[in-house]
């Protein structure tokens, strides 16, 4: 990660804490972050999977 990334997202939590950001906007540019560092988006197979392994999760066993 570089600097400047490394600051921006510092900013960001500072903003965020401090309710400086609203989370819909903290969301959306955290997303941004997660593409500069190219982490790529979930397809949708990828997003069912995990909705559907958090789900299971709070089933009572």
């Amino acid at each position: 990660m570089n600097t400047e990334l490394r600051n921006r997202l510092l900013r960001l939590n500072g903003d965020l804490a401090g309710l400086r950001v609203a989370a819909e906007d903290a969301i959306w540019l955290v997303c941004d972050l997660l593409v500069e560092l190219g982490i790529k988006p979930m397809t949708q197979q990828q997003a069912s999977w995990w909705f559907a392994r958090d789900v299971a999760r709070l089933v009572p066993a």
